[in-house]
């Protein structure tokens, strides 16, 4: 019986082998992520994200549709599939994929992860990122009670590759708005002064200068 609901009506009618494989799992997401979409969502809006962000593609969906989306998943989905969806979905890089790997790994199994959600994240990351995906991700961590890395995990990734040190300053500057914004010390102000964030006013160099301007 339909529920009135078109999402609900979606998934409830893919059969259940749907759900044990994550590579139709995901298939199917790519799909699901229409519904929800607003009716007056401007085409050439979305064009103009997919050019300027960086992702594969975007398709609008409100974040509030990809939690019910996921609160499905959670229920109909054994957790090692769950947990094989992460770098499907990371890698095919649309933006409601970026967004719903981070819902998934605020709530996934713990148990079901090769390590804490931060190394989890640390490794999906590839050589380029759309930056506003990444914070979205850092923010859902946060907001999932997860804690901060820690000042050596920070200082690792602050060590490594371009995007790591992204990864490491936006994850820096998320837990220091919520601990109150008190001034960086030690190691931790070296290695946020060290990142290159070019010359333009875009997110990063806002990030850094709001950390190193602390006082």
């Amino acid at each position: 019986m339909d529920s009135n609901d078109p999402l609900d009506d979606f998934l409830a009618a893919k059969p259940e082998r749907t759900w044990r494989k994550p590579k139709r799992v995901v298939k199917a997401l790519r799909e699901a992520y229409t519904y929800g979409v607003p009716v007056l969502q401007m085409k050439g809006h979305i064009d103009q994200m997919v050019e300027h962000t960086g992702y594969s593609f975007v398709c609008g969906t409100p974040d509030e549709t990809l939690r019910r989306v996921v609160a499905f998943l959670l229920t109909n989905c054994e957790s090692d599939t769950l947990a094989s969806l992460l770098p499907l979905l990371w890698a095919r890089g649309g933006r409601e994929d970026i967004v719903t790997t981070g819902i998934l790994l605020v709530n996934i199994d713990r148990a079901s992860l090769d390590s804490d959600v931060w190394g989890v994240l640390a490794g999906l990351v590839r050589a380029a990122e759309p930056l506003e995906g990444l914070l979205s991700v850092v923010e859902e961590l946060y907001r999932g009670e997860h804690g901060s890395p820690d000042d050596d995990l920070l200082l690792d990734w602050f060590g490594g590759s371009p995007i790591h040190s992204c990864l490491a300053l936006l994850c820096l500057h998320a837990g220091w708005v919520r601990s109150g914004r008190a001034p960086l010390t030690g190691h931790l102000r070296e290695a946020v002064d060290e990142v290159d964030v070019g010359e333009s006013d875009g997110l990063l160099k806002r990030v850094r200068d709001q950390l190193l301007e602390a006082q």
